[in-house]
């Protein structure tokens, strides 16, 4: 998360709206919240709203279930994105259409470098039934970088602004193996397992089921 968070179009300690690489929107806050005159129009186009907040907020009370439930959030945030300005005929909608998607590619990047992959070996007929977080998905995903990093752009575009904003960040994936990486998801790997250690206990001692504390979105 801490890795994501420092994207540019991200990061909230470089607010600059409106230049090339800045910041894009707050995704740290419901955007109803932020926006509730949009209410009726957003809820029309996204079914699921989620914001990086919430889902901080759900790591740490306990309420995600497990790393898919996180990875299948994390993505949704960015996908939203999308899926509210797609079709939009300004330039400003399909430029933030377009950024959404490619942070939704980034966030599933980190998380398949750095959460727990399932092998595809004994579901070899139905791999899809074991979710994105899986090992064909990561080998797919990882060949994909090297042709960006490599400046044949995904999706036959050569201009695409997000995609070379983070070249620098995937030849430093490369570099470093992924340690750097893997160091600052240290705390989310800690807080899962805190988590879960949390929904055991609340289990024993309640029988109270972790979907019965899940806010409604």
């Amino acid at each position: 998360m801490e890795k994501l968070c420092k994207h540019p179009y991200i990061d909230q300690s470089k607010m600059v709206l409106g230049s090339v690489g800045s910041v894009i929107a707050d995704f740290f806050h419901p955007v109803l919240e932020i926006f509730p005159q949009l209410a009726e129009e957003y809820l029309s186009k996204v079914s699921s709203p989620m914001d990086l907040g919430t889902l901080r907020d759900d790591l740490k009370n306990g309420v995600l279930l497990d790393a898919d439930d996180f990875y299948e959030k994390v993505v949704l945030v960015f996908t939203n994105v999308a899926k509210y300005n797609e079709g939009g005929a300004s330039d400003f909608s399909k430029a933030m259409a377009a950024k959404g998607l490619h942070l939704a590619r980034y966030a599933k990047w980190l998380c398949l470098e750095h959460l727990p992959i399932k092998s595809e070996e004994r579901h070899a007929e139905r791999p899809e039934a074991l979710g994105d977080l899986r090992t064909g998905v990561l080998a797919k995903e990882r060949q994909e970088r090297e042709l960006i990093l490599k400046g044949t752009f995904i999706g036959g575009s050569t201009s695409s602004t997000g995609l070379t904003l983070c070249r620098r960040i995937l030849k430093n994936i490369k570099a470093t193996k992924g340690k750097e990486e893997v160091r600052t998801f240290r705390w989310f790997s800690f807080s899962l397992k805190r988590s879960r250690d949390q929904n055991t206990h609340t289990h024993a001692h309640t029988h109270t089921h972790t979907h019965t504390h899940r806010r409604q979105r």
